[in-house]
């Protein structure tokens, strides 16, 4: 009974993760996004390959710095744990607004983010993560060019 009781713990962490991941990018909290990732993790999105805790939150600051207001809505979240490393997944819709006095004017985007974390010391931390692209609607949605090494 200890081990499913541990499981369920786990998962729970899990989705706590997923959600302040999401809740740290509408606050443009760049700190508390790049503490949801190990040192070393890896994040993917759109064709670039970003690595590092600086690097990851680095490209959410430079890319959404003309945003005025953000919000990604976190849903259908698959978490499968083993031992201290975890796998998943979850959707994302995110609402991007140029311009909060004119709030009907947003680029849109629908994602699937596939994970792995790992367990380091008694927290969980994003190792890999793999932004899906699977609709964008409204204004155009992109990303900034990495600044060359």
């Amino acid at each position: 009974m200890s081990d499913r009781v541990q499981r369920l713990i786990d998962e729970a962490d899990i989705r706590d993760l997923i959600l302040r991941f999401a809740l740290a990018l509408d606050a443009k909290d760049w700190r508390a996004y790049a503490e949801t990732f190990a040192p070393d993790a890896v994040f993917e999105i759109m064709g670039q390959r970003r690595t590092g805790r600086d690097a990851i939150a680095a490209g959410p600051e430079r890319d959404l710095l003309r945003y005025d207001r953000l919000q990604h809505v976190v849903a259908n979240q698959v978490v499968h744990v083993d031992g201290d490393i975890a796998h998943g997944g979850w959707y994302v819709i995110a609402i991007h607004v140029p311009d909060g006095g004119t709030p009907d004017r947003h680029a849109d985007a629908g994602a699937r983010y596939r994970f792995v974390a790992r367990r380091t010391g008694e927290d969980w931390h994003f190792s890999e993560v793999v932004l899906e692209m699977v609709w964008t609607a409204g204004m155009e949605f992109r990303i900034e060019d990495e600044p060359e090494a």
